[in-house]
């Protein structure tokens, strides 16, 4: 399958996923759950959605969205900590790639194949150094621990030509407060992407969250 470039130009793309603005991390036990929990996220307007490698055949998550949703969605791979596994990743579909952290020869094995790379940092350092190497964003992870909304504010001032991506600790709280502080996209996770809660109380309850945080994105 090589569908990750598909028509859109990279930049296009990118441009797509911040009109979107929210991007939520999907983690579960199963391939299974990861798909209930996508497409619920789907149905509640969330169209552009990760994939974290954690979940056990992630690969064919990715792989059986993008067949389902025929380019109504947006569809990435997470937690990816090798080129090698980007590479896979991208094999399957993945529009996207985004790693916690720095990875040797990431950037240029994602953008070889025509995909957006947005690879984890959280000092100005690393987050000026990724954007040098060519990301196309740069995920700032943990964003909760390492200052919240206050610290992603303070690096716009020296880094405003940079695009951040903040990820961690973030639910309806206070996601408004990320948005008002520069974000260019939101790293959304188990706030949302609830696997207890699709459990409890079945994928209609994922839906209802999702819109919520949509709400809330587009009153920001």
């Amino acid at each position: 399958m090589s569908m990750s470039g598909d028509a859109l130009t990279t930049g296009a793309l990118l441009e797509r996923m911040k009109g979107v603005g929210l991007v939520p991390v999907i983690r579960a036990e199963s391939a299974p759950i990861a798909l209930s929990l996508a497409r619920a996220l789907f149905e509640g307007g969330m169209t552009c959605l990760e994939i974290a490698l954690t979940v056990p055949g992630g690969l064919s998550v990715i792989q059986t969205l993008r067949n389902e949703w025929q380019g109504d969605a947006v569809v990435g791979a997470g937690t990816v900590l090798s080129k090698e596994s980007a590479a896979e990743c991208l094999s399957s579909g993945a529009q996207f790639i985004v790693s916690p952290a720095h990875v040797p020869l990431l950037v240029e094995t994602v953008k070889a194949k025509n995909a957006l790379v947005m690879p984890g940092a959280a000092t100005p350092s690393e987050i000026l150094r990724a954007h040098e190497e060519g990301a196309d964003l740069v995920k700032v992870f943990p964003v909760a621990n390492l200052g919240g909304p206050s610290y992603l504010k303070s690096l716009s001032g020296p880094l405003p030509h940079i695009q951040l991506m903040p990820s961690g600790g973030i639910d309806l709280t206070n996601l408004r407060e990320y948005l008002q502080a520069g974000a260019a996209l939101v790293g959304l996770g188990g706030a949302l992407a609830d696997a207890r809660l699709l459990a409890s109380e079945g994928p209609g309850a994922i839906t209802r969250l999702a819109a919520r945080y949509v709400e809330a994105r587009n009153s920001a």
